[in-house]
């Protein structure tokens, strides 16, 4: 059978020639009788000028027992003329360490091969190969989302009596029928994918083919008939984890003595877990899907995000509370589970505590986060809830709007032409998520970098600051203290002068003729300012303040309310942002108007003093 893809990319055009393209992506997957596939990847890089000299960095991602085999690269130049081949001492091999891990099963293989007059060609190729494995291909026509790719082709020969399932997720996919066993896809002149803020990632915005084994071998037999049978394998590959010793399980059943309620007891094993033991990173999205057992993570004192949560589930056992795995694809901008094609979506894995009364969440991974608190990691979307017999897709909390309110006073004292400011912010939601995250995980030096960088008030220099965490280490919020000096707000028109306010905080959005992706606000925006105006009544004895605003649309709600008090002008300032979509045209450029309406009324808001 035959697949043709015709028109899978549009080719949009640009004014001039791009910085690098892709002339050719190939991909060829080969499924022998036995099941072992290969996989051969070949790419031919073309840069155009100094600026797109950066894809001439190659990096090749693989992991433990899938090493990169028959790799070889060349460099061209404009003549096509072989300028220099690549040799073993140019590649250099590391470990792909993330910012949370200081271990991982991943690793790249890297080297650089430049030149100095344009345009030249960089070729790759390379091979790898896999003996177990869950999926077959998740294939886009693209070597680097953020260039154009000239052609691309995918190819899979395989068995007659080896079956598949495909997902075309671009309805431009054109079926053509020509036997069993070998299938191919193409496109033409794709356009570099846009990265827009609150946008979808490139990664979903591509054309995608998607192709797994109906059924497959990864260590034990699995099926992706039904996302039950999918769950049913996950629990058979990681059946007897749950080894904990009848000396742990003792310790454990201590720790709860004399707590009669439940959600104390997760609670208290909860803590006790994030004391114990440290996160460290094996990716289930690439294959590392069989944890770790229990006893090791306890021996250890550390383990991934399965070992860990098997860890968790195991001591919940303990003491007869029954929990189960859910497999989630995490990430602020996370990629959407397909509903319909069971099969290995996901990242990460959570633990859910069914009670009679409530529902526990638990991330397993953070050695801080308060207990059941679900962040802008893993909020607001679908998980696969693992249950022998009964596994099936389940919509995680939402961060709602109370849940994510930030309170903030601003005390303002004029000396001369600048604010002398005293600051104070009580935060929850993505904001709580921030600084608690920095105080955990940065140097003081590097805290004072950050909080300079990303200070809530622009044109301010931070002069000391301070950030305290909750008495209640299961309280998801934090208060931020700072004194800064402002600049730039005030004006002198003779003897009056006039004040500006701070500006509000908004989304750095695109025009809306240039947005080519819809918007989305996946945690609602709930921010309510104080700003006191400390007023020398002995220079200034008139205080004129301006009417009050009100900013009421489907997109948000906005208010400014000023009030007189003696010596001060007080400003209360609300914004509210609910969780949204904005498409593309109408509904994109309303929330571009709404906050276009918050910035003028702000720039046109002031208060002037005369003496």
């Amino acid at each position: 059978m035959l697949y043709t893809l015709l028109t899978l990319c549009i080719w949009l055009g640009t004014p001039r020639q791009p910085d690098a393209e892709i002339i050719r992506y190939d991909s060829q997957i080969t499924i022998a009788e036995s099941g072992k596939i290969s996989y051969r990847e070949e790419v031919i890089i073309q840069v155009n000028n100094r600026q797109g000299d950066w894809i001439s960095e190659i990096e090749i991602a693989y992991s433990k027992g899938n090493k990169i085999e028959a790799l070889e690269a060349e460099l061209l130049d404009s003549k096509g003329q072989i300028i220099k081949k690549l040799k073993k001492k140019d590649i250099t091999e590391r470990h792909s360490i993330s910012q949370i891990a200081w271990y991982e099963d991943d690793y790249v293989k890297e080297f650089q091969l430049i030149h100095n007059q344009y345009p030249y060609q960089i070729h790759v190729s390379y091979t790898q190969d896999f003996d177990e494995y869950t999926s077959i291909a998740r294939w886009t026509p693209y070597y680097r989302y953020q260039v154009p790719t000239r052609a691309a082709q995918l190819s899979l020969t395989k068995p007659a009596n080896f079956n598949i399932n495909i997902l075309r997720t671009d309805t431009t996919l054109i079926r053509h029928s020509n036997g069993p066993t070998y299938y191919e896809w193409t496109a033409q002149n794709c356009p570099a994918l846009p990265s827009e803020t609150h946008g979808p990632s490139r990664y979903e915005l591509s054309p995608k083919i998607i192709i797994t084994p109906d059924q497959f071998v990864y260590d034990q037999p699995g099926s992706y008939e039904s996302w039950a049978t999918y769950g049913d394998w996950s629990l058979a590959l990681n059946q007897g984890c749950s080894d904990l010793t009848t000396a742990d399980q003792i310790a454990i059943r201590k720790l709860v003595e004399g707590i009669e309620d439940d959600h104390e007891k997760i609670k208290t094993l909860y803590n006790h877990m994030q004391d114990q033991v440290r996160y460290i990173y094996v990716g289930i999205e690439y294959g590392g899907l069989k944890s770790y057992p229990a006893s090791y993570v306890s021996t250890n004192k550390y383990g991934d995000c399965k070992a860990l949560t098997t860890y968790m589930q195991s001591t919940l056992a303990a003491i007869d509370i029954d929990s189960y795995p859910v497999f989630v694809y995490a990430g602020d901008n996370p990629v959407p589970m397909i509903d319909s094609f069971p099969s290995h979506q996901s990242n990460h894995v959570i633990l859910c505590v069914p009670l009679a009364s409530d529902t526990v969440w638990l991330e397993n991974t953070s050695n801080s986060a308060p207990f059941g608190y679900l962040g802008s990691f893993t909020q607001n979307r679908k998980g696969l809830f693992v249950k022998k017999g009964e596994s099936q897709l389940v919509n995680l909390p939402k961060l709602e709007i109370d849940e994510i309110a930030t309170t903030r006073r601003i005390d303002i004292t004029l000396n001369g032409d600048k604010y002398l400011t005293k600051f104070r912010g009580i935060y929850r939601g993505e904001n709580y998520e921030y600084y608690h995250g920095i105080k955990k995980n940065l140097s003081s030096s590097q805290i004072d970098k950050r909080i300079k960088q990303d200070f809530p008030i622009s044109k301010a220099e931070v002069n000391q600051w301070n950030i305290v965490t909750a008495e209640d280490r299961n309280e998801a919020i934090i208060e931020m203290t700072a004194e800064a000096t402002i600049y730039g707000l005030t004006k002198n028109y003779g003897s009056n002068k006039v004040l500006f306010l701070p500006k509000s905080q908004l989304i750095k959005l695109d025009d809306p003729d240039e947005r080519q992706s819809e918007l989305r606000i996946r945690v609602p925006k709930n921010v309510t300012d104080s700003i006191i105006f400390n007023i020398d009544t002995n220079q200034f004895s008139q205080l004129h303040k301006p009417e009050n605003i009100i900013i009421d649309t489907q997109a948000g709600q906005y208010s400014l309310d000023f009030y007189l008090e003696d010596q001060k002008v007080l400003c209360v300032r609300q914004l509210t942002m609910p969780r949204a979509t904005y498409a593309v045209g109408e509904s994109y450029e309303a929330f571009y108007d709404f906050q276009q309406s918050i910035k003028n009324a702000e720039r046109k808001t002031t208060i002037t003093l005369k003496p």
